[in-house]
């Protein structure tokens, strides 16, 4: 294996054989013109060319001159030798292009254009130099060994990064071993001015995600405002760049991520062992693996990566949610005749059924002791069903936690010697092995008995946060990466079948459960407010789950509004309503006879219409969804991926690719710019047609209106 150091790029076209070319071309021209030969001789205290009245001849002069060369040549290999001996000029491969004096990434498009470039190798030490591996690898590819010169050619990090070629799609993999357990590996992505769309939704929300600053810490999900910077409860290793190109970090990576942090304009991608949240029980040392999807569009890069990433659902989840709403109640333990006043309530009003979702306190020792359903209850709530809220997590003073702690049905320490103890909702829990076969076996038959005991038709399963799981954990079917008690919990929630909802997803989208958005707060913008709820569906969407049921807005009803106590204000309830009728689900916390009998009506003509025109037209795209795993809700981008409007668009969507929607997001708004993509569109309020890639300004709106835009056609 050679030795191999760095040099500037400039000698990266200059070398040993060049150099010795151009002075053997000298040599042929000395021949012709000894006068110019005689410039190149080297001046030494050994050789001294002086003026003599005698002159040398010819065949002398010749062998001087080929002498003088000579030693130039020895004089040029010893200064290369000495200096530049291995220096490792710019690598090339297909369309990677390895700087590494650098440390720089440039990845090509099919265009000849470089839209991927990364600083590499971040966290290696200074007095690094590359070697050459000597492992062969397929096709275009790059194969680096990382060697600390200080300490004896110390071997800090291997690197291969490989292209592959698949139609318009250019696959590329960066692949880091680390060779010390405490020597953690970092690459940045340049994120540009470009927009970039993240894995996981963030409060508050912003689109595109680019301008978002995220101090470097670990990708683990967990409870919607469960930390200032925490992720939320829906978590993909995978972000969009807009400039067609889409990464991929393995899973079981060790992943702390940051993004633009101190204004840097870079997603770095850390992997960490040491004083991490990932286990380590084989002391592995940290490796950084990440695939790139490169194409001319975002659009077609990210068809193509979810097909190699991602599972589409298996199934449609409970299609009576696309048509009917859910109704939260906000009182736990209430007796029947109160459940009867809610449900009466309702029906008195011209709502026609629903799902009403009760506050239970989802530890499955509370759920036996709610009152079981009258048959008067169940006789008068025909139309409606009822879903309870469950979770894996069991309070350490319950019976239930003792009865499965000996059967070795929880979460253990790392020793497997006894529970691994957590904390949720304030409360010390065990938490149930999901990976255990017979505890998954022993927790759905619990359920099954509740449900036909209590007449319950459906739960919410609430929990499996990776940031919820104990700090050091084994379980029956051992993972390192707390994330994945989300995919290993919604794997046993399904065996209940698709009338139950979830909150957590992680590697989960063949699920065919609906995923259950945290209600909002009576907020216009995009904190937990109105404005986060497009880009967050939107995003749920790209992710790989189509199937989400978008928020309510909860809080207290009143007129007068303030920062510190805000109030749910009569506008804001209807302009959200409004939003939801064009979403999958639609879902009420706070009940529109809280307000007037104006509010009612426009309430109940907007659950119908979802009924009778959206929600037909969401299961036509769900079997899309089944298909190819694209989403129902998408961006306006979609079809337009390189339009600079539509990628920055934050308060429009598409269904399928069949209606636009425009809502009003903003207090007081009476119009608002629309911006309308590629194609033909036929203007629902306004009928009229409309040509696309064109703005619509101060488009004027009533309070009771929401503008919508059926496509007629994409192009023209």
């Amino acid at each position: 294996m050679a030795k191999l150091g760095l040099r500037d790029h400039k000698y990266d076209e200059f070398s040993a054989a060049t150099a010795m070319d151009l002075l053997k071309m000298e040599v042929e021209m000395s021949s012709s013109s000894p006068n110019k030969t005689r410039s190149l001789l080297w001046k030494s205290p050994s050789m001294e060319v002086k003026k003599s009245t005698t002159f040398l001849n010819k065949k002398t002069r010749r062998g001087l001159i080929i002498v003088s060369i000579t030693m130039g040549i020895l004089v040029f290999l010893s200064w290369y030798y000495i200096t530049q001996h291995g220096r490792m000029s710019i690598r090339q491969a297909g369309p990677i292009h390895f700087n590494p004096t650098g440390r720089k990434l440039y990845v090509k498009n099919e265009e000849g254009d470089f839209v991927f470039q990364g600083d590499i190798g971040m966290l290696l030490p200074d007095d690094v130099y590359p070697m050459t591996c000597e492992k062969t690898l397929q096709g275009d590819a790059i194969c680096i060994n990382w060697l600390k010169s200080s300490e004896e050619n110390e071997l800090l990090a291997d690197m291969e990064i490989t292209s592959a070629k698949d139609g318009a799609i250019n696959t590329i993999q960066i692949k880091w071993l680390s060779k010390r357990l405490d020597a953690p590996l970092q690459d940045c992505i340049l994120l540009s001015t470009v927009p970039w769309y993240y894995g996981s939704p963030t409060n508050p929300v912003l689109w595109p995600m680019q301008d978002m600053e995220i101090p470097m810490q670990p990708f683990i999900s967990g409870e919607t405002n469960q930390g200032e910077q925490s992720f939320e409860s829906l978590l993909e290793r995978y972000w969009l760049s807009s400039k067609g190109f889409t990464v991929k970090v393995d899973e079981d990576i060790p992943l702390y991520i940051s993004a633009n942090e101190n204004n840097s304009q870079k997603l770095c991608l850390k992997s960490e062992i040491l004083n991490s949240p990932f286990q380590n029980p084989l002391n592995e040392y940290p490796t950084l693996i990440y695939t790139v999807f490169i194409s001319n569009n975002l659009t077609y890069a990210h068809q193509e990566a979810i097909k190699a990433i991602f599972r589409p659902p298996l199934n449609t989840p409970n299609e009576n949610l696309f048509k009917k709403p859910i109704w939260q109640m906000h009182q736990p333990n209430i007796s029947n005749y109160e459940h009867l006043e809610f449900v009466n309530s309702i029906k008195e009003r011209g709502f026609k059924g629903g799902d009403i979702e009760v506050p239970t306190s989802s530890l499955l020792s509370d759920l036996w002791s709610l009152n079981n359903l009258s048959d008067d209850l169940k006789d008068s709530a025909s139309d409606f069903t009822w879903t309870w809220k469950v979770s894996p997590y069991f309070e350490v003073t319950s019976h239930f936690f003792h009865k499965m702690m000996s059967q070795g049905f929880l979460i253990q320490d790392e020793a497997g010697l006894v529970p691994a103890l957590t904390k949720w909702k304030d409360m010390v829990v065990g938490l149930l092995d999901t990976t255990n076969e017979d505890a998954a076996d022993w927790f759905i038959d619990q359920l099954m008995i509740l449900r036909n005991s209590k007449s319950v038709n459906s739960f919410v399963f609430e929990g499996g946060y990776g940031k919820d799981m104990p700090i050091h954990f084994a379980s029956d079917s051992p993972f390192n990466d707390p994330n994945l008690i989300c995919k290993h919990y919604t794997k046993m929630a399904d065996r209940l079948g698709n009338a139950g909802r979830r909150k957590c997803g992680h590697q989960s989208q063949e699920s065919h459960l609906f995923i259950q958005m945290d209600p909002g707060s009576p907020l216009w913008h995009n904190e937990n407010g109105l404005r986060g709820i497009i880009p967050s569906v939107i995003l749920y969407g790209l992710l790989g789950y189509p199937f989400v049921v978008p928020p309510p807005v909860c809080g207290p009803v009143g007129s007068n509004n303030n920062v510190q106590h805000p109030i749910l204000t009569r506008e804001l309830y209807i302009r959200w309503t409004q939003l939801l009728t064009y979403l999958p689900v639609m879902s009420f916390c706070v009940m529109p006879w809280e307000f007037d009998e104006e509010v009612v009506n426009f309430t109940r003509n907007m659950v119908e219409k979802h009924e009778m025109e959206i929600a037909p037209m969401m299961k036509r795209w769900a079997l899309t969804a089944l298909t190819n795993g694209e989403p129902i809700i998408r961006p306006i981008w979609w079809n337009s991926p390189r339009n600079e409007s539509a990628l920055k668009m934050d308060s429009e969507f598409l269904i399928g690719d069949e209606l636009l929607v425009a809502p009003i997001v903003d207090i007081g708004a009476t119009a608002r710019d629309i911006y309308l993509p590629a194609g033909t569109w036929a203007d629902i309020l306004r009928h009229k047609d409309v040509h696309g890639e064109q703005w619509l300004r101060r488009y004027e709106v009533g309070l009771w209106e929401t503008p919508t835009f059926r496509k007629i056609t994409l192009h023209g």
